[in-house]
């Protein structure tokens, strides 16, 4: 989940009209790339950043260090099934929270005068949703565990 804070989410590809007399007109290619902190807009050499995507960041290492904790508690297994939940939760969140930062900067791009060519999405879109399956599956075998040991102390009883 940590490699989402280091790889970009995804590119915008987007065109510029540059008027270079009254009969001529060029198209100046440039790319928008939608990383954990912000939209970057790299053109003629330079980035500059278009739009703020801090909660993203965020999000991402508050998900990343419950995960983690959670590995931790295995000796109070309710707690670590509460945590699983709220942080199968955390990660619908940071999708959606994901997706809609997407759609704000494909209209804040389309609100300049720049015109999309054509997006792409990155490997680190579907770590969000891999890290909730693998969140769910610990949950389904913690609460498996906690069953298990609940039936042992009822027959030692």
């Amino acid at each position: 989940m940590m490699f989402m804070l280091f790889l970009p989410i995804a590119e915008i590809a987007v065109e510029r009209k540059q008027v270079i007399s009254e009969k001529e007109t060029a198209d100046i290619k440039e790319i928008v790339i939608y990383k954990n902190y912000g939209a970057v807009i790299y053109s003629d050499n330079k980035a500059k950043t278009i739009f703020s995507t801090w909660p993203v960041t965020t999000m991402i290492c508050i998900t990343g260090l419950i995960s983690f904790f959670t590995i931790f508690l295995y000796t109070s297994r309710m707690l670590q099934i509460r945590l699983c939940v709220f942080n199968a939760l955390l990660f619908l969140g940071l999708s959606a929270l994901t997706y809609y930062y997407f759609t704000a900067i494909r209209k804040q791009v389309n609100v300049s005068d720049l015109s999309i060519v054509g997006h792409t999405f990155k490997i680190s879109i579907i770590f969000p949703v891999i890290a909730f399956i693998l969140t769910f599956l610990a949950f389904r075998a913690v609460r498996r565990d906690e069953l298990l040991v609940r039936s042992y102390e009822r027959l030692r009883k």
